[in-house]
């Protein structure tokens, strides 16, 4: 990078930009001395006698004013504007206590003692971060090893309530036909009973109407005897 050629160096209008390796120098012209960033004329004019007490003549005057014209660098920065470095101060504090807040900005202007509590906080806040991470991570351990217990709980009370309800269906369906062949048994009984009570009493009205039909011929024959022994 030349600095003499892309012209970010500081040299004097009136002194010559030489390259070195890695920087540059400046070299006052003819007429001129100086360090090269600065050249002044080498006579001065002569002062005149007539000579203001507190500001000198006003060729001296002129005198200054050319000479800090001409000895002006080609590259000096422009001059600070208040109002902006105003506005960018509010800006940088207006950051500063959005982000960081009151009591960092406090710590931070401390010194080496806001430096030792921002460490002493970050390593705090380090390990309450692990401690919940821990913590979490035993919370999911135990609400597993829950979910296996239930699991197998659930597994275990299902067979067990299968195994129980088949048995118990077996058993009501034997109980069941025991009793069904007990009410069929029970019912042939009955119908058996009626058959006979039904035999019995049309036996009764047999004999019934036996003993009446043999009444009437009895008393049909006394009739037809007492009737002949009339005749």
């Amino acid at each position: 990078k030349d600095e003499c050629v892309t012209g970010a160096n500081g040299c004097s209008r009136h002194a010559s930009c030489v390259n070195t390796d890695g920087s540059y120098a400046c070299r006052c012209g003819e007429g001129y001395v100086g360090d090269g960033r600065t050249c002044r004329p080498l006579q001065a004019p002569a002062p005149t006698p007539q000579r203001d007490q507190r500001h000198g003549s006003r060729a001296s005057l002129y005198y200054r004013y050319k000479l800090r014209k001409r000895t002006k660098p080609l590259l000096e920065p422009p001059p600070p504007d208040p109002g902006r470095s105003s506005v960018v101060a509010v800006v940088v504090v207006v950051v500063l206590v959005v982000v960081v807040g009151p009591r960092g900005i406090h710590q931070s202007l401390r010194g080496p003692a806001g430096a030792r509590a921002r460490s002493r906080a970050v390593a705090r806040a380090r390990a309450s971060a692990i401690a919940r991470a821990r913590a979490r991570a035993r919370a999911v351990a135990r609400a597993r090893a829950r979910a296996r217990a239930g699991k197998g709980r659930s597994q275990g009370r299902s067979q067990g309530q299968g195994q129980g309800h088949s048995q118990g269906q077996g058993q009501g369906q034997g109980q069941g036909r025991a009793r069904a062949r007990a009410r069929a048994r029970a019912g042939a009984r009955a119908r058996a009973r009626a058959r006979a009570g039904a035999r019995a009493r049309a036996r009764a009205r047999a004999g019934v109407r036996a003993r009446a039909r043999a009444r009437a011929r009895a008393s049909e024959l006394t009739a037809a005897r007492g009737l002949r022994e009339t005749l």
